[in-house]
């Protein structure tokens, strides 16, 4: 018995499905930063004044950790929901576009 791992049964799932993974990492991946940071913050920085300071910086690292988490999981979800379309002329695949927005098949 194997066990296939979540990138590649990604692939397999339907649209929707895949939507609702992404949400999952993301709230997994926050919840466990929000927790973890604040119990580090608390144990490292007795003085409420730094600590106050650092949780600024701890926020807004929170910001860009999660938007390159957030673009690599939806780039993945592009990648398997739009298999490389050929380009109209003016260079864009607007079925590819829809199927990127709402997570629809093309239509056919």
């Amino acid at each position: 018995m194997s066990a296939r791992a979540p990138a590649a049964a990604g692939r397999s799932l339907p649209p929707r499905r895949r939507i609702l993974w992404i949400v999952l990492v993301y709230a997994l991946f926050a919840a466990l930063w929000i927790y973890g940071s604040d119990r580090t913050l608390d144990w490292l920085v007795s003085d409420p004044q730094q600590r106050s300071a650092l949780a600024l910086y701890k926020g807004w690292a929170f910001v860009a950790v999660t938007s390159c988490l957030l673009y690599w999981l939806m780039a993945r979800l592009h990648g398997a929901a739009c298999p490389k379309p050929r380009a109209a002329a003016s260079g864009h695949s607007w079925r590819c576009w829809r199927c990127w927005c709402w997570a629809s098949p093309p239509a056919r």
